[in-house]
């Protein structure tokens, strides 16, 4: 699956309303196509996920969800992916454009587990194995990065002024 490919049937998928809607939008999607696919899919999910492992995004995945565990993380990165190639790219290139382009009405659907696996259920209900699934998959480990975490809250503040006053602040009246 070429990088076009990928990227079209994210966009495919994206005018659904929330994660469990897209994901189910892109299962029908890959129900189209070969089974093969399904990896393809998944192996080009993860190189893109692994581009967004980086300390400045999970920090804004904290901001955001206000916990920082790593299948968390890794959901959070995964939706970021499905939100679509421009969002995906704003994110990567800044982490605070998050606070630009994630709606209130969004904030709920912050998960990537139901897209996560969408392409490995594809997988089985078109009669392939999840054992085989994941050996062709493999399990590289993640990128690894520096943690670099402020004493304080103020120092989130300002690191991530705007993730910070985004979703950690109280609205004002």
């Amino acid at each position: 699956m070429s990088e076009h490919e990928f990227w079209s049937l994210i966009e495919a998928s994206l005018p659904s309303g929330n994660s469990q809607q897209q994901a189910e939008r892109l299962r029908a999607l890959l129900h189209r196509r070969p089974r093969e696919d399904c990896l393809h899919f998944q192996r080009q999910l993860r190189r893109h996920s692994d581009l967004l492992h980086t300390f400045d995004m999970k920090a804004a995945s904290l901001l955001v969800h206000h916990g920082d565990a790593a299948d968390v993380f890794r959901a959070f990165r995964a939706w970021l992916v499905c939100c679509g190639r421009s969002r995906f790219e704003a994110a990567r290139r800044d982490p605070e454009a998050i606070a630009g382009f994630l709606r209130d009405e969004e904030l709920e659907t912050v998960d990537g587990t139901l897209l996560l696996q969408a392409a490995p259920a594809v997988w089985e209900e078109l009669g392939g194995y999840e054992e085989d699934f994941v050996a062709a998959l493999g399990n590289p480990p993640e990128p690894h990065f520096e943690s670099d975490w402020p004493a304080e809250w103020e120092g989130f503040a300002a690191r991530w002024p705007r993730l910070y006053e985004r979703f950690c602040q109280p609205p004002r009246a």
